[in-house]
């Protein structure tokens, strides 16, 4: 049941979302949107709006008995509790889209028991599509994706994000102080893309106090299937209600984790 699930996802959103990519590549080209703050530091445009809307007509359409999570919308039940959870960022990175810097995409995934098996992420600017699946591998345009190998720690490349809520947000200031003394540190604006990132091999770690399940679901997958590990703040897997979020290559989190527990 599942697999047939996860590729009917699959035949579904990987031509949807390159269809959206397209039109928001052309809005973001003419700046061909309008911006409104939803909160403190927190910004939403038309263009996620516009992705948002058939994202979740397709899912609707598609899926009618499956539950749904959209950054914009929230939680959208049928009704009665499903197994299946889609969950949707329909602009991962919309500051960066907003400052005319690239770095953004579409992120979708499913989870099934609280358990992510599926996860797509679109990068319009560059056209690659990354593709996860539970046990199926991860894939940017049809090429294997496989973490670095990387763990001196003074050589590791991280990179982080934070959540919506203030804590998050100093927290993510020690974490940005003391690995910037100590190595290197960069915000890039994106989740779902750092952790494409990781799953390519170009990063090492990326970090996330206050992790939001629709910036992280599907990179989650991506990483793992890559041959990464994802864990929390406490070392253990991560899973649909961590709070935050720990990804490396299966040794650089093992450096970084220490370090995160005595600033933290």
């Amino acid at each position: 049941m599942q697999t047939a699930i996860v590729q009917k996802g699959l035949e579904i959103f990987d031509p949807l979302l390159r269809d959206l990519g397209a039109q928001l590549k052309e809005k973001f080209s003419n700046h061909d949107f309008q911006v409104s703050e939803k909160a403190k530091q927190e910004l939403v445009t038309t263009a996620d709006k516009l992705s948002e809307s058939f994202i979740l007509a397709a899912i609707k359409e598609n899926f009618p008995d499956h539950d749904i999570l959209s950054e914009e919308s929230g939680e959208i039940f049928n009704g009665k509790k499903s197994p299946y959870l889609w969950v949707v960022d329909p602009l991962d990175g919309t500051t960066n889209f907003v400052y005319r810097n690239p770095f953004f995409a579409i992120s979708v995934s499913l989870f099934y028991e609280k358990e992510v098996i599926l996860g797509l992420i679109y990068n319009p600017i560059l056209d690659e599509m990354y593709v996860a699946t539970k046990g199926g591998g991860a894939w940017c345009n049809g090429k294997a994706l496989k973490v670095s190998q990387a763990q001196e720690f003074d050589q590791l490349k991280i990179t982080y994000c934070y959540g919506a809520s203030r804590e998050s947000r100093l927290s993510a200031i020690k974490l940005h102080s003391y690995f910037k003394e100590k190595s290197d540190i960069r915000q890039l604006g994106s989740a779902a893309l750092e952790l494409a990132l990781l799953a390519r091999g170009i990063t090492d770690v990326f970090i996330v106090p206050g992790a939001l399940r629709w910036d992280v679901g599907a990179g989650v997958l991506l990483v793992r299937e890559a041959g990464g590990r994802v864990i929390d703040f406490h070392g253990e897997e991560w899973h649909y209600d961590s709070a935050d979020m720990l990804a490396g290559n299966g040794k650089s989190e093992n450096e970084v984790l220490p370090i995160i527990q005595k600033l933290l």
